[in-house]
C-alpha cells in the first residue's frame, strides 16, 4: 500500500461520506496496537463508524491495524477496549511534524461496539 510520502500517491484525495456525527473527546484517549504495544496516538475525534488520530509515523492506506484503548473508566466490567481500525486516509498536519489518520472499525464486535457507543456517550461532546 502507498503512503502520503510515496512519490506515486495519488494526488487526488478521496472523499468519504461519514455515516455518524464524529466527537471530540472530553478526556484524553490513547491508542496502542495491541500485538505489540506500539503507541499509534491520540485521538482527535470519534464515531460510532471510526476514529481520526493523531500519529507521528504515516500509516498505510487500507491496512488494518490491531488496536486497544485504556477506557477513562470501567465500563461493562472492562477496563480497555480491543478493535481493528481500517486506514482509509493519512495525511501531514499542518505543522509537517506528524500525520493525521482517519480509520473506519473494521469488523468490530458486538460487546465493543456497545462499549464504545457508551463511551462516546459520556465522553464526547
Amino acid at each position: 500500500m502507498l503512503s502520503p510520502d510515496t512519490e506515486s500517491f495519488p494526488q487526488t484525495r478521496v472523499v468519504f461520506k461519514r455515516k455518524s456525527l464524529r466527537q471530540v473527546p472530553s478526556v484524553p484517549l490513547r491508542v496502542f496496537n495491541r500485538e505489540n504495544g506500539s503507541r499509534l496516538g491520540p485521538i482527535g475525534n470519534l464515531s460510532d463508524d471510526g476514529l481520526m488520530l493523531f500519529s507521528e509515523n504515516a500509516l498505510l492506506l487500507g491496512e488494518v491495524y490491531p488496536m486497544a484503548m485504556v477506557l477513562p473508566v470501567e465500563i461493562k466490567g472492562l477496563k480497555s477496549v480491543a478493535f481493528n481500525g481500517r486506514c482509509v486516509w493519512c495525511e501531514r498536519s499542518e505543522n509537517g511534524a506528524s500525520y493525521v489518520v482517519g480509520f473506519s472499525f473494521d469488523a468490530l464486535d458486538q460487546n465493543n461496539d456497545e462499549i464504545l457507543k457508551i463511551l462516546i456517550g459520556f465522553y464526547a461532546s
